[in-house]
């Protein structure tokens, strides 16, 4: 039987439907893979206690960091949707890779679109790269 080792998880990509520019994919850090199922509490005749019942599964927006850059397709999309509130819907794909830069599981975020985009504090006093965050919401998303 062949061992098995988790991934680890800073080996990762990011996919935007038809943008070609392969910078536009490097990002240092993805956030937000998180699913949350509502509840409620309903009371229930002849029971001393009430019955929790699923009401609909929320989800945390994705957000994407990485270095800012200045002339880039995705930064293009976040722009035109945050300035002029023109909506393109996008499939973003995240998938965590193994040794060979194969994807081990990829999550596919439909229609998702940019709700915020914010850099870094600007400080003299550190040695960094300016870092943007990109953050996405989107209707669902699925493992594939």
């Amino acid at each position: 039987m062949e061992e098995f080792y988790p991934p680890v998880g800073f080996y990762f990509s990011v996919k935007f439907p038809g943008i070609s520019n392969k910078n536009d994919s490097k990002f240092q850090e993805v956030s937000g893979i998180s699913a949350s199922l509502q509840t409620q509490q309903k009371k229930r005749g002849g029971y001393r206690n009430p019955a929790t019942v699923p009401l609909k599964t929320t989800y945390s927006n994705l957000k994407l960091k990485r270095g800012f850059l200045k002339n880039s397709e995705v930064s293009e999309w976040v722009r035109d949707a945050l300035e002029n509130l023109n909506i393109t819907l996008k499939d973003v794909e995240v998938s965590l890779l193994n040794e060979q830069g194969q994807p081990v599981v990829t999550w596919s975020f439909i229609n998702a679109y940019p709700v915020k985009w914010e850099i870094d504090a600007f400080n003299s006093t550190k040695n960094q790269v300016a870092l943007e965050t990109l953050e996405l919401t989107y209707e669902s998303f699925k493992q594939i």
